[in-house]
């Protein structure tokens, strides 16, 4: 497999060249894969043709998938796998938002977040790319003076005893 590697900023993203995630991959690449989403925390792999369970095989590569937490976004077929668009979709007779029109974190609300989110756009837009953006946290945090980090920390340690 000939994989390349192209940093999208500074902080964080990369585009993989070279990786069908449609197909099995080698323990070797996978682990290459895990390494480049370690540190750069947002990986895009362009023309990809996945079905949902090759999409959802692939999803695995990073990690055990935690499934929607609304069913009425699930896939009847295939309920590892959740739809979301930009426009209102009518479904079984059932009205649904739009979802992510807002910045959002992914199951914030769950006690255990899962560590990545994972898209495959179908039908993107010409210009905007479907305006899905991604923020580093951890360069956020780095770039906190040392005593905004020790009372955000003392702050997470009271937290974790009130759960």
């Amino acid at each position: 497999m000939n994989m390349q590697v192209r940093s999208l900023t500074e902080l964080i993203g990369a585009e993989i060249v070279g990786v069908d995630l449609g197909k099995p991959l080698d323990e070797a690449t996978k682990s290459r894969l895990y390494r480049y989403f370690a540190d750069r925390a947002v990986l895009v792999f362009r023309d990809q043709d996945l079905d949902p369970p090759r999409f959802a095989a692939a999803a695995q590569l990073f990690g055990k998938i935690i499934p929607e937490q609304f069913d009425n976004y699930r896939l009847p077929e295939y309920p590892l796998v959740s739809s979301l668009s930009n426009r209102d979709l009518e479904q079984a007779g059932e009205r649904r938002a739009v979802r992510g029109a807002d910045f959002h974190t992914d199951h914030s609300n769950y006690a255990a977040p899962p560590k990545a989110t994972v898209l495959y756009g179908v039908e993107i837009p010409p210009s905007g790319g479907g305006d899905t953006e991604f923020a580093s946290v951890q360069a956020a945090y780095d770039d906190l003076p040392e005593a905004t980090k020790r009372r955000a920390e003392g702050g997470a340690r009271l937290s974790r005893r009130a759960l």
